[in-house]
Parts: C-alpha cells; sequence; structure tokens
C-alpha cells in the first residue's frame, strides 16, 4: 500500500501524496499535504488537464484514472476574493 503515491507540485514546492487504491485522492488529503485553508478552492491537473472530481460526504475526491501510481500532478488553488471593504471617513465616527 507504500506504494499507492502521487508527486503533486503546487506553491513551489512538489510533496509526495498517498492516495486511495481505488485511484482516488480527496481534496482533504491535499489540502493536508500544502496545509491549504477550507475555503481555498483547489484543482489537480494532468498534463495539463483538470481531473474530474465527485463529492464523497463532506469532501471531494479526484479521480486520478489509469497509470496513476508514481505519475506528476499539479494542484492549483485560488483563495477566495476578500469582500471590499470602505474605509469609514474620519468625521463619520
Amino acid at each position: 500500500m507504500d506504494d499507492m503515491f502521487i508527486f503533486v507540485r503546487g506553491n513551489g514546492e512538489t510533496v509526495k501524496v498517498l492516495a486511495e487504491e481505488d485511484g482516488t485522492i480527496s481534496g482533504e488529503t491535499l489540502r493536508g499535504a500544502f496545509q491549504l485553508e477550507q475555503d481555498v478552492s483547489i484543482g489537480l491537473f494532468r498534463n495539463g488537464l483538470c481531473l474530474k472530481r465527485r463529492r464523497e460526504a463532506n469532501d471531494i475526491a479526484f479521480v486520478l484514472r489509469s497509470d496513476w501510481i508514481g505519475a506528476e500532478f499539479e494542484l492549483k488553488c485560488r483563495k477566495p476574493q476578500s469582500d471590499s471593504v470602505e474605509p469609514i471617513e474620519q468625521g463619520e465616527l
């Protein structure tokens, strides 16, 4: 089972990440590997193609497809845009 891994590039580093025997990897596993917050949107890519994902309980699972063991993938993430806050004018206090 230790050989069920992939290499994931993201945030300027490459991490060896364990995957499930069925050829899936959870969003939670990827978030943990790269220490990402829950509100960060993630996508997993191989050879420039975004992988299919499916909902599993309160998480997502990425489907790695064939020949995935030891393959290299790329994680792309995007933080949510913060709501714009207008500054309070000093005279309004």
